[in-house]
């Protein structure tokens, strides 16, 4: 019995000092480039650089590490996790439908906006517009959480300046594209992290 309890005690003691000394390696990485280094110093670590945002859907455990500051470290189930960097990012979203200006006349594009928007505004889906009308082949014309900075400008700043549930459009003529477009939520702040992610460190 004393040789059992004495070979739990030292098991016990052993994975402390290895947990220990694991995240005293994981002290030095401050940065992208010292995550890389880690990983490739420790390949039994099976470590990756994971970036995870709080829009995350398909990452609910993980979700919870844009709620952590940079260089904190924290353990779920079988990983530990340290954030290298975290940032805030406005994001949009609207759905749009596209016409081409180089198929299209002003006449006829005036003409499927005016029916468009009468339909939209009677209660017809605007996914079911945008099958009927876009001429980009897109089927559903939702943009997404898409990252200040990413869209076009002009329909950026179109977005900003509507309300939710706005149907309006953003022309660019100099390209001949225009766009319907519908302002499907409103601005908000996703806070993402760029982390390293490694097999647990208890």
């Amino acid at each position: 019995m004393m040789k059992f309890l004495v070979s739990i005690i030292f098991l016990i003691a052993f994975h402390c000092l290895w947990g220990q000394h694991s995240t005293s390696k994981l002290s030095v990485v401050k940065s992208y480039a010292d995550a890389q280094h880690f990983i490739r110093q420790n390949p039994k670590s099976e470590g990756e650089i994971i970036l995870v945002n709080s829009l995350d859907e398909d990452a609910d455990k993980e979700k919870k590490l844009t709620e952590l500051a940079q260089g904190d470290v924290i353990t779920i189930d079988d990983y530990t996790y340290k954030v290298i960097s975290t940032e805030k990012q406005l994001r949009l979203r609207s759905s749009y439908i596209f016409l081409d200006g180089n198929k299209l006349s002003a006449f006829s594009m005036d003409s499927i906006r005016v029916v468009v928007e009468n339909r939209f505004e009677n209660g017809t889906d605007f996914n079911q517009l945008v099958a009927e009308y876009s001429m980009d082949g897109m089927t559903d014309g939702d943009l997404g959480w898409a990252q200040e900075g990413v869209l076009l400008k002009e329909i950026e700043d179109a977005i900003k300046s509507h309300q939710v549930n706005d149907f309006f459009v953003v022309d660019i003529p100099e390209k001949k594209w225009y766009f319907i477009v519908v302002k499907t939520f409103g601005e908000k702040y996703v806070t993402e992290s760029t982390v390293l992610k490694i097999k647990a460190v208890h």
